[in-house]
């Protein structure tokens, strides 16, 4: 079995904003056009935010309603908003909501206990370190009395604004990040390494579908574990935000690590294992350890984007710990890896990380991640999108009208970075014809083909053949279908009527080289395109086996030192630096030397002519 265990690291890969410090933003901007709007200082035509202004642009909008009832008068996004300024005072523009978190429950236990008895209610007495105090003031506010009533009191309502930012941040993951009405796909990157890895199961740490939305194509039937719960849309009329909160299986809090004489009872519903109890989420990770088992078979975990910390401590021992396991570890640079690795001695022991990376038997291998590509543009995209479009019935209305209008939108712009190949252009159009909607594009998909007729010199057409469009039907033949055969044909006629064969191709160069020879060398000079111009020409006929190298060496330095002298050097220069052909730069560098070989000799010349 393959497991992926994904953390916040993979959804940042993937070019999204879903760090608590995006989100604390997204409330902030929230707020303040709100407010500007309340004030009628702001029109909603001003908003500069494409999301924000179709989001006011609704006056009746359930999530305008949910996020003011939920983020307005909130402790813990008024703690956040001030120790976030300090960050940045410090030139930090980031925060850990469950470090924070941590923090001032830790704060708290220790105020109950110092306030515990009846002879220190009086908080002029206070013992209690500064920075506790200050940490105590910005939770409760700057009036409110540090005595043991009122710091309980405080408790239950920050376990009240938890749920309610809570709320906030699973509204802020399914319709600003995943959800895609407002951007087409708002997923730009992929990464290669995941994309190979084809998992069985993923283990998410995180609240978004990122995985199924950008891998899930590739593989059927993989089981998933949303070990913090998946955000979803639990809005509906009326709006009711205590229903809200109860909906909700977003898991927030801290890890099980008070002291042991703290009241548990007192901070019980801020810690993750109680929130995964009590909202039924993470444990289906559990059913594959069986699994393994049961079935005596070597397993290999991945784990990317997940910093190892030690709030998922009880995870990560379950699954690294487990003997049947080979785990992965993915790492983005050194900064990372030297993370990982510190937190993983405190998840499992010095002794134990050291035994399982370097022992006689390591089961634990670093990686470092192949760099994030570009979806748009790339070979990538349009496969996941034929995938997509093959599964739709799948998918809920939203989801799959995005899909078809994505589809539509790009044969009607006839995008063809964006179908890539022929080969794709087929693909696209036998998926269409099986889910019923070849004919109103088959014509506009034949020319797009067309356009990405294979070119250069070719020694024969390019041609397609019905086998790669085979599919197993329900009576267990095995065939293309009829409609997609036509569709192949065109093309392979088109291929065969249009494209260049080898030797007429360089012809027409020989053609052009004769021109060169006899019209440019007597030109007094020629500008930077011609240049250029020439020099492709050239580099293209040493394609030709039989050709004289030398005497299209010797005709390139004439053009060089003589009718482009003046601008040849940086030309050459500019070349160079803009080219990413190997080949290519070997031939600029030599050509530059021939040139700087030129102007030495005559400037000896002419020193002589002096003499």
């Amino acid at each position: 079995m393959k497991i992926l265990m994904i953390g916040n690291g993979f959804d940042i890969e993937h070019g999204l904003a879903t760090r608590y410090v995006d989100f604390l933003s997204f409330v902030s901007e929230f707020q303040k056009i709100y407010k500007e709007l309340e004030k009628h200082s702001i029109k909603v035509k001003d908003i500069d935010s494409v999301y924000f202004k179709s989001l006011f642009s609704d006056n009746e909008s359930l999530i305008v309603d949910a996020l003011v009832k939920l983020t307005f008068e909130n402790l813990w996004i008024k703690y956040f908003q001030i120790v976030h300024k300090m960050h940045l005072k410090n030139k930090e523009n980031w925060i850990d909501f469950e470090s924070e978190i941590s923090e001032v429950i830790k704060i708290l236990d220790s105020a109950i206990k110092f306030y515990g008895s009846e002879e220190k209610e009086d908080s002029s007495n206070s013992v209690l370190p500064k920075y506790m105090i200050n940490r105590l003031k910005w939770v409760m506010g700057e009036d409110k009395i540090l005595e043991r009533n009122n710091i309980r009191k405080c408790i239950t309502k920050l376990l009240y604004d938890l749920e309610r930012l809570i709320c906030a941040l699973e509204i802020y993951i399914w319709d600003y990040i995943d959800f895609t009405r407002y951007y087409g796909t708002n997923i730009e990157y992929y990464n290669p390494d995941i994309n190979e890895i084809l998992p069985d199961a993923v283990l998410s740490f995180n609240y978004s579908d990122t995985y199924r939305r950008v891998y899930g194509y590739k593989r059927k039937n993989i089981e998933y574990d949303f070990i913090h719960g998946k955000a979803k849309n639990n809005l509906c009329h009326p709006l009711n935000i205590d229903d809200l909160l109860e909906k909700s299986n977003l898991v927030l809090g801290i890890d099980d690590y008070l002291s042991n004489d703290s009241k548990e009872i007192d901070f019980i519903a801020f810690k993750k294992y109680y929130q995964r109890i009590y909202k039924r989420t993470g444990n289906q990770y559990k059913k594959w350890l069986k699994q393994i088992h049961e079935k005596r078979e070597e397993s290999l975990l991945y784990i990317f984007g997940h910093s190892l910390d030690e709030t998922d401590g009880d995870i990560l021992r379950d699954l690294i710990n487990d003997d049947k396991i080979q785990t992965i570890i993915f790492y983005k640079n050194k900064k990372v890896l030297g993370q990982q690795i510190a937190n993983l001695v405190k998840v499992l022991s010095r002794d134990k990380v050291i035994e399982k990376v370097y022992g006689q038997n390591p089961s634990i291998k670093f990686i470092q991640q192949k760099e994030q590509q570009k979806i748009e543009g790339s070979s990538f995209e349009i496969v996941a999108d034929i995938s997509r479009l093959e599964q739709i019935y799948k998918f809920n209305g939203n989801d799959a009208q995005d899909i078809l209008v994505k589809i539509k939108r790009k044969i009607g712009d006839k995008q063809l970075r964006y179908f890539y190949s022929q080969r794709d252009v087929i693909s696209l159009y036998d998926v269409l014809q099986r889910i019923g909607l070849s004919k109103q594009y088959r014509n506009q998909l034949l020319n797009i083909a067309y356009e990405l007729m294979p070119s250069g010199i070719l020694k024969k057409a390019v041609q397609y053949s019905y086998e790669n469009w085979e599919h197993i039907e329900y009576d267990n033949s095995r065939g293309c279908d009829y409609y997609t055969m036509s569709f192949i044909d065109s093309i392979n006629k088109y291929n065969k009527k249009n494209f260049v064969r080898e030797g007429e191709y360089l012809e027409t160069f020989y053609e052009g080289f004769e021109e060169i020879k006899r019209s440019v060398l007597n030109r007094k000079n020629i500008d930077k395109d011609n240049f250029i111009e020439i020099i492709n020409h050239i580099f293209y006929m040493f394609h030709d086996p039989s050709i004289n190298i030398e005497e299209l060496w010797e005709v390139l330095v004439k053009v060089a030192i003589g009718p482009a002298r003046e601008i040849a050097k940086d030309t050459l220069k500019e070349l160079i630096e803009e080219s990413d052909n190997e080949l290519d730069i070997i031939r600029y560098h030599h050509l530059n030397s021939e040139i700087e070989i030129n102007e030495y000799f005559a400037m000896q010349r002419s020193l002589n002519e002096e003499d």
